[in-house]
C-alpha cells in the first residue's frame, strides 16, 4: 500500500510540474506576441515558439535539478552529483537560450552576440559531465 501511495505522489508531482510548465509557457508566449517587434510574421512565430519552449524547459529542468539534488543529498555518490550538475547545466542552457533574456540584456530581436554561443557552451559542459561520469 505504501508503494502505491509513493507512486501516486510522484505521479501527482509530475503532472503538477507539467501543467505549471504548460501554463507558464502559454503565458510567456502570449506576452512575447506583444513584445517582439519583428518585420516578418514567420520570424515572430518562431520567436514566440522559442519563448514557449524555453519557458517550459526552464520549469521542467528546475524540477529535474531539484529532484537530482534531493537524491544527491540522500545518496551522495559521484553519479548523483553528476546528474545534479548535468541537469543544472541544462537549466542554465534553457535560461540563456530564452529570447526573453536576450531582450532583458538589451539585445533587440535576433542578434549575433554572446547569447549565440553561450547556450551551446552549457550543453557542452553538460555532455562532458555525463560522459565523464559514464566512464568512471
Amino acid at each position: 500500500m505504501k508503494i502505491r501511495e509513493e507512486i501516486s505522489q510522484k505521479l501527482n508531482a509530475f503532472t503538477f510540474t507539467i501543467i505549471i510548465g504548460l501554463i507558464i509557457a502559454g503565458l510567456t508566449a502570449y506576452i512575447a506576441t506583444n513584445t517582439f517587434l519583428v518585420t516578418s510574421p514567420l520570424l515572430e512565430n518562431v520567436l514566440v515558439a522559442k519563448v514557449a519552449f524555453t519557458s517550459f524547459n526552464i520549469v521542467i529542468l528546475s524540477a529535474l535539478t531539484y529532484n537530482y539534488f534531493k537524491i544527491y543529498r540522500e545518496v551522495p555518490t559521484s553519479m548523483s552529483r553528476g546528474l545534479t550538475m548535468f541537469s543544472a547545466a541544462l537549466l542554465l542552457y534553457a535560461i540563456t537560450a530564452s529570447p526573453i533574456l536576450h531582450l532583458l540584456a538589451g539585445f533587440e530581436g535576433i542578434t549575433i552576440g554572446v547569447f549565440t554561443y553561450v547556450p551551446d557552451m552549457f550543453v557542452a559542459i553538460a555532455g562532458t559531465i555525463i560522459l565523464y561520469e559514464s566512464y568512471k
